[in-house]
């Protein structure tokens, strides 16, 4: 075994282990576990933090960059307007925004030969958004993501900006996009388990 085929099988170890602790703990998004399991018995391929797709609250502080924000609510299913309404109404901060976001996924693979087969099955299952992100001996993590998302503020200085129709048509439109990535991300995992060493 060359020094890239021992540092493929090192890396993958570690995060086969890491996705093990946190499907465990209940800390993996659970609509991903059975496909995430199966690509962590691929010998060429593993993953790393992913999400099957999800509708979230998403809280603000400060200029409301990267580092400053968190989760103030997230769904990985479809969501009832009751329930997201109420979350929008308890909230007691400046900031908060509605997001709607697709499957993220980022696989691992052995060389640039499986992570060329990887981005070639993906554009035969239709993603359009993908590119390998990180180049290394042993390493090549590729990002495959779909591209339907919804993302604008409904608090901002403590006041709600948003009517509840308009709410509740954003968030209709939200569970429809999300329904369509749970459907098109079956097909993909299909794929990527039928054609994927």
């Amino acid at each position: 075994m060359n020094s890239a085929d021992s540092r493929f099988e090192m890396v993958k170890k570690r995060h086969t282990e890491t996705l093990m602790n946190a499907i465990k703990e209940k800390k993996a998004d659970e609509l991903f576990v059975p496909f995430l399991k199966k690509m962590a018995e691929k010998k060429n391929y593993f993953t790393s933090s992913s999400c099957a797709g999800r509708i979230l609250l998403l809280a603000a502080l400060g200029k409301g960059t990267k580092k400053e924000m968190y989760f103030h609510k997230r769904w990985h299913r479809k969501v009832k307007f009751s329930e997201l309404w109420k979350e929008i109404e308890n909230f007691n901060g400046e900031k908060l925004i509605f997001k709607m976001e697709a499957f993220i996924l980022h696989l691992g693979a052995r060389n640039f030969e499986y992570a060329e087969k990887a981005l070639k099955l993906m554009k035969e299952a239709g993603v359009k958004k993908g590119g390998i992100i990180a180049t290394k001996p042993g390493k090549f993590l590729i990002e495959l993501a779909g591209t339907n998302a919804i993302s604008l503020p409904v608090i901002d200085n403590n006041k709600i900006l948003i009517e509840k129709d308009f709410m509740k048509y954003l968030l209709k439109e939200g569970n429809k996009k999300l329904e369509k990535n749970f459907r098109f991300l079956k097909k993909f995992e299909k794929k990527c388990l039928k054609d994927l060493e």
